[in-house]
This record gives structure tokens, C-alpha cells and sequence, in this order.
């Protein structure tokens, strides 16, 4: 179990600080072992027309020794991930990598199209995805995600 949280603020500090004040506690919850969080500003960054990027993630450490993050950033693309991969991926129990940074790769290399990688993947899952390169955001559960029937995962 871990927490993903993704908002889309104004460009001024105060916005930024009662998003994360709103959801650090319940991302932290859901995962107790670590916690991470980074923005991306885009816009005129004068506080009046740009926006506020603010991505939250937690982790609950199930297995292994070292930690795993749920945020993959590289420049500016972000991937949250909270899940697993059963099938769908290359992901081998010889591999060093985890469920999402085999994703976070697949994603980057293919381009734009997320629904395509997405679409392949079988488990029980939960993302948001900003590639900064084409201004894109994607998020989305599983099918099953929906584990307690009220509209949340």
C-alpha cells in the first residue's frame, strides 16, 4: 500500500501550502516508510498566470532491504505508482528494478502513448503520469481498483 496525491495549483506559495497541508497527512498514511514530494512550476512563474505542478507520494515497504520510491522524476517527467505488475512488463525476479521503474522506463520510451503501455499491464495499479515534454498528464486505476466499493482505491 502506498499514497499518490497529484494537484494542479496557482503559482503562489500560500496555494501550494494548503494543497500539501490538505493531503501530506493522508498520503503519509497510506504509507509510512517514506515520504516524497516535488513541484513543477509552469507558466510565467510571476505568481499572477502560471500554475503549480505539486506531486505527493508515500511508501510502505513490503519487501527488500533498500526502499523503493512511488515517485520517478526525470527533468520533467514525473511518474506516481502505487501498485503491482503480475504481467505486462519485463520485469523478472533477476531484475534490480521495481514494478515502477520498469513502468517509469516503458513510459518515457514510448513516447506519447501511455494508454498503449497501459493497457498491457496486468495487476492491480493506480498513476499519474506528467511528461513535461508535450505538456501531458495522465492518471488512472485499474479496473479493479476500486477494492472497498466507494469510489476511492
Amino acid at each position: 500500500m502506498c499514497g499518490i496525491a497529484f494537484a494542479l495549483v496557482a503559482d503562489d506559495d500560500e496555494a501550494e501550502h494548503r494543497v500539501v497541508a490538505r493531503f501530506e497527512d493522508n498520503v503519509r498514511r497510506r504509507g509510512p516508510d517514506a515520504f516524497c514530494a516535488t513541484r513543477l512550476v509552469k507558466g510565467s512563474g510571476d505568481g499572477t498566470h502560471g500554475r503549480r505542478l505539486v506531486f505527493l507520494s508515500s511508501l510502505l515497504q513490503m519487501q527488500g532491504v533498500e526502499a523503493r520510491r512511488a515517485m520517478l522524476r526525470d527533468g520533467d517527467r514525473v511518474l506516481l505508482y502505487n501498485g503491482e505488475v503480475y504481467d505486462g512488463l519485463p520485469v523478472g525476479a533477476n531484475d534490480d528494478r521495481n514494478d515502477g521503474e520498469a513502468l517509469f522506463e516503458a513510459l518515457v520510451s514510448s513516447g506519447s502513448s501511455v494508454a498503449s503501455v497501459m493497457s498491457g499491464i496486468r495487476g492491480p495499479w493506480a498513476f499519474v503520469y506528467y511528461d513535461g515534454g508535450d505538456g501531458d498528464s495522465d492518471g488512472e486505476g485499474d479496473i479493479d481498483g476500486d477494492r472497498d466499493g466507494n469510489g476511492e482505491s
